[in-house]
């Protein structure tokens, strides 16, 4: 019996975003998700890690075997999609911002390009990360600015210039909506 959906894990989304976008069996995701594969550059998982978030996502009842499929070689091979389930799971995943600067250049940037291969407007989820990130842009680290003293100074630029490359990222791509 499934248990409970929690989370995802950024490959967990990855896979199950790929199976809601059509049936497939580990070898195909795993070769899709590799260096070499079609899944954007940015994001990349090896084999082990792929059917693991496969079993993973089948035993929380958010993926499903759709049908067998003949291999070249070996046994046959099972091709696995989404559920029901599994696909709400995925869209409440699609739907909720990063909550930290450093998500934005992976498990945001995942989350627009499964909303492309979705077919789904990235519109209202580009907005609500701009604005789940604004107080964190506007928010001064304590005792640190550009003007302290050693690595306070260090860490302030590096806070200043990191989030202001991701916000204006995040109006630039609102803006050619």
């Amino acid at each position: 019996m499934p248990t409970q959906p929690k989370g995802l894990s950024t490959v967990e989304a990855a896979v199950l975003g790929l199976l809601s976008v059509a049936p497939a069996h580990g070898f195909a995701l795993a070769r899709e998700l590799s260096p070499n594969g079609t899944a954007p550059l940015f994001f990349t998982a090896q084999a082990p890690v792929v059917y693991r978030a496969l079993s993973t996502l089948a035993e929380r009842g958010l993926v499903a075997r759709d049908h067998e499929e003949e291999g070249t070689s070996g046994p046959p091979r099972t091709v696995m999609k989404a559920t029901r389930q599994g696909r709400a799971h995925l869209d409440e995943w699609l739907d909720r911002p990063v909550d930290k600067i450093r998500q934005v250049r992976l498990e945001f940037l995942l989350k627009l390009a499964l909303l492309e291969r979705l077919g789904r407007d990235p519109g209202p989820l580009v907005d609500a990360q701009y604005e789940r990130l604004l107080p964190i842009y506007e928010k001064r680290l304590p005792g640190m600015t550009p003007t302290a003293p050693g690595f306070d100074r260090t860490l302030a630029i590096w806070h200043e210039e990191n989030t202001g490359a991701v916000m204006r990222f995040l109006r630039r791509i609102s803006s050619t909506r």
